[in-house]
């Protein structure tokens, strides 16, 4: 009977040791790969600010006569449509 008990006993503490290291190991992988919505919205603003900074450059080449109307349409059209929506994204984010 006593074996029986310790070999309990002996299982109980290797399966509390067992759990202790799973939730430290998911305690670290947490810290790690967690990321805040302040460091989200960061990174979204300063792709908007890429957008904004291609558009500029496609408006002054355009303006330059290095860009025909036909592609600064298509491509300027294109990164505001896509500034805005992250722009439109980003206010909900901030807001919610």
């Amino acid at each position: 009977m006593n074996t029986i008990h310790e070999e309990v006993m002996t299982l109980k503490q290797s399966l509390s040791e067992a759990v202790e290291a799973y939730r430290n190991k998911s305690k670290e992988l947490s810290d790690k790969y967690t990321v805040t919505k302040d460091q989200v919205l960061k990174q979204e603003n300063m792709k908007k600010s890429v957008l904004d900074g291609q558009s500029e450059e496609l408006a002054s080449s355009f303006s330059a006569g290095k860009t025909n109307l036909s592609e600064f349409i298509t491509e300027y059209m294109s990164k505001r449509i896509a500034y805005h929506e992250l722009n439109a994204k980003i206010n909900a984010a901030e807001m919610g």
